[in-house]
């Protein structure tokens, strides 16, 4: 079903094969839109400060396969590049760790997800 709204776009055209085409460039303009809005939310993705770092790792996971998904070009790298960005200053040392091991993925979220545990290990022992 064509909605009022696309019909009136569309309307002027006199062959299916020039409604087709104009559908065509909607849709690709509508899905260059979300992916230059899915690599904003990538290229500003934060660990938050009550998330735990399964979580964080997840949600840049989620982001990177949307923008996959949407056409959009995103390898091991880049996750890797959002992932280490996205942490606050205190885990300065482990960026400078991780940036060495960008192109390996597991790594790098290995690495993440120890730092967090020896983190919580270390709260535990002050109590």
């Amino acid at each position: 079903m064509i909605t009022a709204e696309v019909w009136q776009d569309l309307s002027h055209y006199t062959t299916a094969s020039d409604v087709w085409q104009a559908l065509e460039k909607q849709l690709e303009a509508r899905a260059e839109a979300h992916q230059r809005l899915l690599l904003q939310k990538l290229e500003g993705v934060k660990l938050l400060k009550e998330e735990s770092m399964q979580s964080y790792i997840t949600r840049v996971g989620k982001l990177t396969a949307e923008f996959k998904l949407c056409g959009g070009s995103a390898s091991d790298v880049s996750m890797t590049s959002y992932l280490i960005k996205g942490l606050p200053s205190e885990y300065k040392i482990v960026q400078t760790i991780a940036n060495s091991h960008r192109q390996d993925l597991e790594k790098v979220k290995a690495l993440l997800l120890g730092e967090e545990a020896y983190r919580i290990d270390m709260k535990t022992c002050r109590l």
